[in-house]
């Protein structure tokens, strides 16, 4: 992994990259990947370009509500 410059081009390029790596996973395994495991492009990168550097030596990071229920279910 390195730095990118982000914008519209990086969003485009790791979306190319992870549409590729679902076919490669369909191709190999025979099969579809798990949409638990593997979201679709769309949802994978909806928030895409969102995302904050925070300082966490001076700030807490608190999760909104109900963010954690994809993390607690169970299977």
């Amino acid at each position: 992994h390195g730095p990118t410059t982000g914008g519209c081009d990086e969003n485009e390029k790791f979306t190319d990259w992870y549409e590729k790596t679902l076919g490669s996973y369909h191709r190999i395994f025979g099969d579809r990947p798990p949409c638990d495991i593997w979201l679709p492009p769309a949802v994978r990168f909806a928030n895409a370009g969102s995302g904050r550097q925070v300082d966490c030596s001076k700030f807490w990071l608190v999760p909104k509500p109900g963010f954690l229920k994809y993390f607690m279910r169970k299977p």
